[in-house]
């Protein structure tokens, strides 16, 4: 799945759950368990390779060595522990959700090495049973363009980029779509922009026009309306254009 947004890290630790805050904090912390026995197990191998070294060649026992411990985020994605402690605790409860993201201003080496290989090396019938490690990326409007692969099956553009795109920039971000995927639009007011290129009133003038719809409607009502009637005109007339 690839998601288009204003700011794509912020929505995409959004999706990976971080508006539950208690469920976040659990997350956090089972992640820093983690590293913190592997930094353990890191400490013990390297003893043991001390110690080896100690005994004649021939005796030496095998050393998996400390390239061997890796930091499990999900199943089918493990990271070495540098690149999980340059990373940092939110980009890994990201991470471990299936998510990655791509942005104009750039984006933790880690993310970005996982985000390309997602879209590069995927497949695109290999997990049409089950989730890949990486199932969702979130991209910019500088990736409406160029962005190409056989894996991106569902496309989702939020409210917040997709008033802002004009006409072709919906075409080429519907080009992103393989067969047999489909397009999420979050309203009708965007969907209607990106299919028929129906350009949307400000606010200002859409308010000014209904406001003189209402004017001419009280006005016609004259003091023969009904009492209701009238409140009815005036609270409409109140309320946001928006709405």
């Amino acid at each position: 799945t690839m998601v288009a947004a204003v700011d794509p890290r912020a929505t995409a630790l959004k999706l990976a759950g971080q508006g539950d805050v208690e469920g976040w904090a659990r997350r956090l912390h089972g992640l820093k368990s983690k590293q913190s026995e592997l930094r353990a197990a890191l400490r013990l191998t390297e003893k043991e390779g001390q110690r080896s070294r100690k005994v004649e060649e021939g005796d030496a026992p095998e050393d998996s060595g400390p390239g061997d411990l890796r930091l499990k985020l999900r199943q089918g994605l493990s990271i070495d522990l540098d690149e999980a402690e340059a990373a940092g605790d939110e980009t890994l409860a990201m991470l471990s959700a299936g998510i990655a993201y791509a942005s104009a201003a750039g984006a933790d080496p880690l993310v970005s090495r996982l985000y390309t290989q997602t879209l590069l090396h995927a497949p695109e019938r290999a997990f049409a049973t089950r989730l890949p490690p990486i199932h969702t990326v979130v991209v910019d409007y500088s990736s409406v363009y160029g962005t190409d692969s056989v894996a991106v099956d569902t496309l989702v553009m939020t409210e917040e980029l997709g008033a802002r795109l004009s006409w072709e920039d919906h075409q080429q971000f519907l080009g992103r779509l393989r067969r047999d995927g489909k397009a999420i639009y979050l309203s009708m007011r965007t969907l209607r922009l990106a299919s028929l290129g129906a350009a949307t009133e400000s606010v200002a003038r859409v308010r000014a026009r209904v406001g003189a719809i209402l004017e001419e409607a009280l006005a016609q009502g004259g003091e023969g309306a009904a009492a209701d009637v009238k409140a009815a005109v005036k609270e409409a007339m109140a309320v946001g254009v928006d709405e």
